[in-house]
Formats: structure tokens, C-alpha cells, sequence
């Protein structure tokens, strides 16, 4: 094989994943026809929830809502299971979130 970049799959991706943090529950599901719906629930309860379509580039994930704009996203699997999920615009010092395949 040339050159050692890990390529990503699509299929990687595809499923329900979850990850926690002080300001409460991420939950990103992932079709496999690219698209995704992303969901905050604070400490609270309450819910925001993001729908659109995604794509996968350069090892960096692009949620593109529809409301607009782009969230991009460095991430790293460890297993099929755990993936770790860090906004480009995040400090080096955020470790990101650390989300679970259900």
C-alpha cells in the first residue's frame, strides 16, 4: 500500500452514537445516504436538534446543516465502536468528544 493515511469509510460512520459532557448529551445518528442528525440535550432536558446532510474529506467529517453553514470536524476512531470527534475551531486543549457507537 502506498503511503500509510488511513482512509476513512462511510460505513465507519453509520449508526447511533453518543457522547456525554458537564453540559450534557450528544447524540449524532448517521445514515448511510449521507445524512445525519445531530442532538444536544443540557442538564436541563431540553433539546436542540440539527438535521442535514454530511461528507467525509481528508479525514475531517462536514456536517452541513440545513439551516446553513458548515461544522467541521477532525476525527479519530479507536475501534469500530469509539470515535473521537473535535471541531476544527476547538482549542488544541479540548479534548473533543468522545463518542460511542450504540
Amino acid at each position: 500500500a502506498a503511503g500509510a493515511k488511513t482512509t476513512i469509510s462511510l460505513e465507519q460512520f453509520t449508526g447511533t452514537w453518543t457522547a456525554k459532557r458537564d453540559n450534557g448529551t450528544f447524540k449524532l445518528v448517521m445514515t448511510q445516504d449521507d445524512h445525519f442528525t445531530w442532538t444536544h440535550t443540557d442538564k436541563d432536558g431540553k433539546k436542540s436538534e440539527i438535521k442535514g446532510v454530511y461528507a467525509i474529506k481528508d479525514g475531517a467529517l462536514a456536517l452541513e446543516p440545513d439551516s446553513g453553514g458548515v461544522m467541521l470536524a477532525n476525527v479519530s476512531f479507536k475501534g469500530d465502536r469509539e470515535m473521537n470527534f473535535r471541531m476544527v475551531t476547538d482549542k488544541d486543549s479540548d479534548p473533543g468528544l468522545s463518542f460511542s457507537k450504540s
